[in-house]
């Protein structure tokens, strides 16, 4: 199994505890939505995922550090859930649906650059997690949801 990368929506503490307890079943029970980001990517791709969501956005470039907050659990060695500003949430629900395709484009170009792999391209998967992180961010702030980033090894 590689690494579990996941946006998740719904009660933060909830998530946490189904997360640390390691029972992914009960995190997939909870029925508020989840954008899958385990795409073979490492933790440090994101800082580029969330500087062209920003871009897409209109606004100043971010790090994946500027929107996550502390650690609601993990060991920060193999795992670890972390709460999103509600500033992030607001900002990514904001992009429009059909902008999903180009951030992922622009977010894998960055990526194969960064990583000297030119082979690396957005995929109909990579699309999909990026628009799914649109939707649950809409929905987290229509239904005062918070959004958290699960990842674990």
């Amino acid at each position: 199994m590689g690494l579990l990368m996941e946006f998740r929506i719904g009660d933060a503490k909830a998530l946490a505890t189904a997360f640390q307890s390691l029972e992914l079943e009960k995190l997939d029970a909870l029925p508020q939505g989840a954008a899958d980001f385990s795409l073979h990517l490492s933790p440090q791709d994101l800082d580029a995922l969330v500087e062209e969501l920003g871009r897409a956005a209109g606004h100043e470039m971010l790090a994946f550090t500027d929107v996550a907050g502390q650690p609601l659990a993990g060991d920060r060695a193999e795992s670890g859930v972390f709460l999103i500003s509600r500033a992030f949430v607001s900002m990514v629900a904001s992009i429009p649906d059909d902008s999903a395709g180009e951030i992922a484009e622009r977010w894998m170009g960055r990526v194969a650059e960064e990583c000297g792999d030119p082979d690396i391209v957005a995929t109909a998967d990579t699309v999909v997690a990026v628009s799914e992180l649109i939707r649950i961010c809409r929905k987290a702030g229509v239904e005062d949801l918070d959004l958290v980033y699960c990842w674990s090894l």
